[in-house]
This record gives structure tokens, sequence and C-alpha cells, in this order.
């Protein structure tokens, strides 16, 4: 399953096929249906990201909504994390059908064979998190500067600088090791 904004190909680089969720999954009976004929079911989440624009969304319900439909329906649920920033990940790790979260990060048009080569054990990455995903949402810093003169008097908390200063558990911490 596959829940992207940037593509109409489906799941063309993984064998067995799959099909695309644009924009929500609307009906969860695809998702049911083929979560059910499966060994095992990967979930593609990302968000949208781009020079110029900074995103807001650090939580999306449909995805989480795609996640536990196809694993309360299979049991060997892989959930492939394509963002560029951090994110809740309530779903891709609470679900205990979820038998592996993997962050890819920002890949590129290869990516299908890059995940393809994780998925099947061709290759281990040893990379480590460049950022801090926490539990909840309101764990990530609240306000933003936006203006010419911003007060930094109180200190520049960035990233896991702002966790350990307000002693915020992270879900995964910045650095934490996602391969061996």
């Amino acid at each position: 399953m596959n829940n992207t904004y940037t593509t109409d190909d489906s799941s063309s680089g993984f064998p067995g096929g799959g099909f695309s969720i644009k924009g929500g999954i609307g009906s969860a009976a695809p998702c049911t249906e083929l979560a059910e004929q499966s060994d095992v079911c990967v979930c593609f989440i990302n968000s949208w990201s781009g020079e110029g624009e900074d995103r807001t969304l650090i939580y999306d319900n449909e995805q989480d909504e795609m996640i536990n439909t196809v694993a309360s329906s299979c049991d060997n649920t892989v959930v492939v994390v394509n963002v560029s920033e951090p994110c809740v990940l309530d779903a891709g790790v609470e679900n205990s059908n979820i038998t592996a979260p993997i962050y890819s990060g920002v890949l590129s048009q290869e990516s299908r064979y890059a995940i393809t080569d994780v998925l099947y054990g061709v290759v281990n990455p040893s990379g480590k998190l460049i950022h801090t995903i926490a539990k909840n949402t309101s764990d990530y810093m609240a306000s933003t500067c936006e203006t010419d003169d911003c007060d930094f008097s109180k200190g520049l908390y960035l990233d896991y600088q702002w966790f350990d200063q307000q002693g915020i558990e992270p879900r995964y911490p910045y650095l934490y090791p996602t391969g061996v």
C-alpha cells in the first residue's frame, strides 16, 4: 500500500504488485482484501516537502488509518517512512502486527530498488536518524519565530536539544541506530 503524493506508480519495484492510495484511503475494502491475501504487507507513508516551502504536518490521520487497516488484516506488516523531517509514528510502531518500521528518509527515483534490497536482506543499512522522533505532537517545540528580530535570550534549543532541555523522552532519539 502506498500513500504518496508524488507518484502514480503503485509498487512496480516490488514483486507481487500493490496499489497507490492518493490523498487517503477512502474505503478500507481494497486495503483489507489485499492484506488478507498477503504473507507480508508493506505500507509506504510520506509527507509533502520541497524547496521554497515548509510543511506543517507532523502527523497524518489518513496514513495512520491505512496502516491500522492493513495491520489489522496482516500480521507481518512493514511500514516504510519516507519523509525528510520528524513526524509522529503512532500507528507505525504501536500496532503489534507491525514487524518493522523502516525510516528511509529522502531517497530518489531509485528508492523502490533501494527499499527492495533492504526488505530482502540484500543490504543492511547502518545509518542513524538525522533528527529526533517524538512520541506526541505536543512534544515538539510549539512556537517558531518568523520575524527578523527573534529573541533567543532563553536559549535556542533545536531538535534533540529541545527534548533534553524539556526533559522529554522521545520515541527515537537523534542518532538512533537504525541499522547494524
